[in-house]
């Protein structure tokens, strides 16, 4: 016999035949009026309860995991140079993530740079990159404008990020397949932070990787400084 999980968690049978067994078996249970319990009763109610459970199970087995985001590793930075993640960049997630918290430069008005390893070897090249920006920066605040490249060394993810008291980048930047072999590696990024001259800044870029070899690592840096503080956070989407 199998039982249906309704919605508020009750069970009824399939059809009116198992009904009538269930019926049956509830008949049974109740069948002596003066309050004795046999070993039918039991038997009945035992197997009530196992059929239950049994297609619980069941019912339970055949819900999939939905997709989610996994952390898989955590940095927090104190005046780093290059702050990089080497490890956990598999075929084992469609999607990756990272968050960036409170990231704040040693040196006022630095520019934050994204760059991606091959075989353990960070590339900079002239033309390795390529990106696009949109949004308001140090020079653009005022009046948000659109900036790309054609040829870069790196991403140029936000310009001018401020370091004086209170000042901080807060966002993410997403990216895909990253063991991949037949396709350039895409990249999409926003963030909100405040800059040199004290103005909230809001950027939002999307950019290419030249390169359709797999890519193990990824780093993160100020050209002309150091990271002072801040947490990275990286994650997997889950297939």
């Amino acid at each position: 016999m199998s039982l249906i999980v309704k919605p508020h968690g009750d069970f009824e049978p399939n059809t009116t035949a198992e009904s009538a067994k269930v019926n049956d078996q509830l008949n049974t249970i109740y069948a002596d009026h003066n309050g004795n319990i046999t070993d039918a009763n039991v038997a009945a109610l035992a197997n009530i309860q196992q059929s239950k459970i049994a297609n619980l199970t069941a019912n339970l087995a055949t819900v999939t995991d939905r997709k989610g985001w996994e952390q898989i590793a955590t940095i927090t930075a104190a005046n780093t140079g290059l702050l990089d993640f080497t490890t956990g960049l598999t075929a084992v997630n469609d999607e990756y993530m990272v968050t960036l918290t409170n990231i704040v430069p040693a040196v006022d008005a630095s520019n934050l740079i994204f760059r991606a390893s091959v075989a353990g070897v960070f590339s900079q090249g002239a033309s390795d990159y390529a990106w696009i920006r949109i949004g308001g920066d140090l020079t653009t605040v005022t009046s948000p404008g659109y900036l790309a490249t054609s040829n870069d060394t790196g991403f140029v993810l936000a310009a001018g990020c401020g370091n004086d008291v209170g000042e901080a980048l807060c966002g993410e930047i997403h990216f895909w397949a990253p063991a991949g072999t037949t396709a350039v590696k895409m990249f999409r990024w926003e963030f909100v932070y405040i800059n040199s001259s004290a103005s909230i800044a809001t950027i939002r870029g999307v950019g290419h990787f030249r390169n359709s070899a797999a890519i193990d690592g990824i780093r993160f840096l100020f050209p002309a400084t150091t990271i002072a503080s801040g947490t990275f956070a990286l994650y997997g989407l889950k297939k």
